[in-house]
This record gives structure tokens, sequence and C-alpha cells, in this order.
């Protein structure tokens, strides 16, 4: 992935998140209204949010896909991309579970700081067996 596409997707973030702060809006959320939202699930049991870039990749953050204390990236095949369902708990017919291939975290991201703290998982294409 060329760090131009990267720096794109960064820069774009960055802007969108200055406008996201100039308006707060608490509401109930309707089924489907968020299609691009999935959430990411790590071996830590976290739950982190991603927005789907295509069928094949999932923008989060660096944090998310890292070890405690950052050291490193999570074995891809430990990281699920989860879309389809707004229901942590009581998953539905229409969620889908992709499993990460590869993971690719910002070069200059920054643990203690956060700077640049930005991921893109590279997800397969088929759901996993379990939610077929």
């Amino acid at each position: 992935m060329g760090k131009a596409v990267l720096t794109s997707i960064v820069l774009l973030g960055a802007i969108l998140g200055c406008q996201a702060q100039t308006e707060t809006v608490v509401r109930n959320v309707e089924f489907g209204e968020y299609p691009s939202v999935v959430f990411v699930s790590t071996p830590r049991h976290q739950r982190c949010i991603g927005t789907v870039i295509n069928a094949n990749h999932i923008l989060t953050s660096g944090t998310c896909v890292m070890t405690d204390g950052a050291a490193r990236i999570y074995p891809a095949p430990l990281v699920q991309a989860v879309g389809g369902d707004l229901s942590v708990t009581n998953p539905v017919v229409t969620q889908q579970t992709r499993v990460a291939q590869h993971i690719f975290v910002h070069e200059h991201f920054r643990p203690r700081t956060n700077d640049n703290n930005v991921a893109i998982i590279r997800v397969s294409t088929e759901q996993t067996e379990a939610c077929k």
C-alpha cells in the first residue's frame, strides 16, 4: 500500500474528525444505518471500531491491533472484523465475520504519544465457517 494512499486516508480522517467534533448528537441508531462500521476483535477481548474501506480493507487504530504495551502487532489470524450487526451481545443473522490476512500499522506510529495511530487490516473475502 503506497504511502500516498495511507497519507490521504490519515488526512481525510483528520479533516472529518475535526468536523465531527463541532456537533454532538446522542440518539438511538437504527439497524443498517452505518453499514461501513465494524467491530475489530482482538485476543485481548477488546472491541475496537473500524471503518470499511473496501471489501478487503478495514481502517482502525494502531493501538487496536497491537499487544499490550504496543510491543508488537497481533498475528493476523487472531484479529477479526465483525460487521452487519449493531449488538455486541446478541448477534443477528446478518452478522459477518472476516479474519485478518495482514495488518499494516503506520510506520511512524508512536504508542506513547499516539502519533500516527492508524492501521489497515486486510481481511479475507470469505466469512468464517462459524458464521456461514
